[in-house]
């Protein structure tokens, strides 16, 4: 690879040449109209729906369109008359159907470096935002965005006006409503509307206040209110009529004894009808994991809600750029980079944001996670809290582009619960919020040893408690030299005495796996005794499926000490796993496609007492059942074989 072409094609990429007058460089989709042999514009498509533009495209431009001779004298013009009045009619109708030509046109923002009133004139970070707006207006579609947000790109500058071009240009009677964490915050905001309809050219529009006070704005012109409101005041926004909501900063709303931001954001968008033209967009910086916003972003990414996903990077910001004074100073500083900056290429990052990226973080003496947070990489490392992460988030990278949607979701269902009967008929009954995810479903065209692993950590019954998680992982590639693949996540709250059952049931149709269950608490809180004696569920199912995880020593066991059963995890043990998920991330020799267990990664982290657990509010549950699976099957598997035994186990049907 020749890194300086390479980094120049970047820059053409993220950044480029762009004129809202002329179109070039727009997202939109577009088509070119020539207004003679050199001067052309490039119109969104949904103007070729207007007869007259329609007519001038077909005839390869207004200098070959020909006028009507009837209709030039019918309203006494030249046709040099008829084309000078096309043009005219042209922009103005490009004020209605081009945004981003209207922004130049009409927009006035505040400029914050030099405090002039300046052209809005959009960013490639405002363009991306853009894009996903129009892509559900010119669809038809409600239109429903979650921003996940770096510094300083305008994203609630594009929302404003975007709000307003539509109550100018597509519906009137059209009211919005503003909703941050402060009322100085939303009337901050409010501003920016305020002065662009303030300096509006030829002064066609104006504001005044309603009902005498300040917080309620209308266009006298179009009926359209624009409401404020905050957390701390959120009566002046409860039952209104909205069409359209901006809420800012929700990931600094804080939840009181009163009032959840869901109780809010619900208020409001409960009037906001699912229709064209109607718009909510939610934006922030990230402020750490399981929050409202966190949740609602993770439902967007997995597509569980109406809500688009929009990530904007640091990296795909203009501003954040160093220029080298020479192309031997780019490549020496190529060849220096250190992971996380190889990290970063690889993301699609140039070279001199890079050089940006390195330059502020030392000038400004801003740590690691001050830098993930108000700078973000990715959408992952946006949420990354204060603490000290266990695993290098350059480690991740090829997690993150193996997530992926499971093939199937639903449950796993046999004769019974528990019992001889458990490992009866058992099938995958599909259901929309069940909690079993299949990426790949089990394989019984030819029989192997040693092929499937099943692990389990134990979690509680609550809601509010870890999950328990089973996960499934397929060793056969390893035949190849390759590496584990996980296919199958069972997520949720169940009965220990249940559960184990349905991780058996798990082991039994995936080719009678080895099931590994970390068996702490069973251990410590789901023994019984009998006569003297202390049983446990393992007790209950070895009886019916016996190819379950030993961790006493096999010559122990011959002189007559009972087999413990299950993976017992202590300090040592947990170090011994990390260190182990640490060499397999760093060599990408697993294949992981669950969004969870990307996201638990991120939020494993040392504690003060420097040992390893999930942050507050989060979960390792996912992780701590994979890194039990990567580790038996890295160290005390053998490789898998073809087995010679015709009376194996046949996978029963499943639906």
């Amino acid at each position: 690879m020749n890194i300086v072409e390479e980094n120049i094609k970047r820059n053409e990429k993220l950044f480029p040449k762009y004129n809202a007058v002329t179109g070039v460089g727009s997202w939109e989709e577009r088509f070119e109209i020539k207004l003679d042999n050199e001067i052309s514009l490039y119109l969104p498509v949904e103007m070729l729906q207007l007869e007259k533009i329609n007519d001038v495209y077909k005839a390869g431009g207004l200098h070959k369109y020909s006028v009507d001779k009837k209709l030039l004298k019918e309203y006494d013009l030249t046709e040099e008359d008829w084309k000078v009045d096309f043009v005219e009619e042209l922009q103005k109708l490009r004020l209605k159907y081009d945004f981003e030509y209207w922004a130049y046109a009409c927009g006035r923002i505040h400029n914050k470096e030099t405090r002039k009133l300046i052209r809005f004139y959009l960013r490639p970070a405002q363009r991306k935002l853009l894009h996903s707006l129009e892509k559900m207006r010119k669809t038809g579609e409600p239109m429903r965005v979650i921003v996940l947000k770096a510094r300083q790109w305008g994203g609630s500058t594009l929302t404003q006006l975007y709000m307003m071009w539509i109550q100018i240009y597509w519906r009137s009677n059209w009211n919005s409503a503003i909703a941050a964490k402060f009322k100085s915050q939303a009337t901050i905001i409010k501003s920016m509307y305020e002065r662009a309809i303030a300096n509006y050219p030829n002064e066609e529009y104006h504001l005044k206040n309603v009902g005498g006070s300040s917080n309620v704005k209308e266009i006298v012109e179009t009926g359209s209110q624009i409401y404020i409101g905050s957390m701390q005041s959120p009566d002046a926004l409860r039952s209104g009529d909205y069409s359209m909501a901006h809420y800012s900063e929700i990931g600094l709303w804080e939840q009181t004894e009163k009032l959840k931001p869901e109780d809010l954001i619900a208020s409001i968008s409960g009037s906001i009808t699912s229709e064209p033209y109607t718009l909510i967009v939610m934006e922030s910086t990230a402020k750490g994991e399981g929050n409202y916003f966190h949740k609602e972003w993770i439902k967007a990414i997995n597509k569980e809600s109406e809500f688009v996903p929009v990530f904007v990077a640091w990296w795909e910001i203009e501003l954040y750029r160093k220029e080298f004074k020479s192309t031997k100073d780019l490549t020496e500083f190529y060849n220096n980079l250190d992971s996380y900056g190889q990290y970063l290429w690889s993301l699609g990052a140039t070279l001199e944001g890079i050089n940006w990226y390195f330059s502020h973080k030392r000038k400004q003496s801003l740590s690691e996670w001050q830098m993930h947070e108000e700078y973000p990489s990715t959408p992952e490392e946006a949420f990354i809290s204060s603490g000290e992460r266990v695993i290098p988030v350059e480690y991740t990278l090829n997690l993150r582009q193996m997530v992926k949607e499971p093939v199937f979701r639903g449950e796993i269902t046999a004769d019974a619960q528990k019992g001889e009967s458990a490992l009866q008929n058992i099938k995958f009954e599909s259901l929309p919020n069940g909690n079993l995810s299949i990426w790949q479903y089990p394989d019984d065209k030819i029989k192997y040893n040693n092929r499937y692993v099943v692990s389990m950590d134990i979690g509680g019954t609550s809601k509010r408690s870890d999950f328990t998680v089973i996960r499934v992982l397929d060793r056969l590639d390893r035949m190849n030299g390759g590496g584990d693949t996980f296919v199958a996540t069972w997520r949720g709250h169940m009965d220990v005495d249940l559960v184990v059952w349905k991780a058996a049931q798990l082991s039994k149709i995936y080719c009678d796996a080895l099931l590994v269950v970390e068996s702490n608490t069973i251990d410590s809180r789901h023994q019984y005794v009998e006569e003297g004696n202390s049983y446990t569920v393992f007790d209950e199912i070895v009886g019916e499926y016996d190819n379950l995880y030993v961790r006493t020593d096999p010559t122990r066991i011959k002189m007559g000490l009972p087999p413990k059963f299950g993976f017992f995890t202590s300090e040592d043990t947990k170090s011994a796993l990390v260190v182990n998920l640490k060499a397999l991330l760093r060599e990408n020799r697993f294949i992981d496609y669950d969004v969870n267990m990307l996201s638990e990664i991120n939020t494993y982290e040392y504690d003060e007492k420097r040992k390893m657990n999930a942050k507050q509010g989060s979960h390792d549950d996912v992780i701590m059942a994979s890194m039990i699976a990567l580790y038996v099957s890295e160290k005390e598997m053998e490789t898998p074989k073809k087995q010679d035994d015709k009376s194996y186990y046949v996978v029963p049907s499943f639906i």
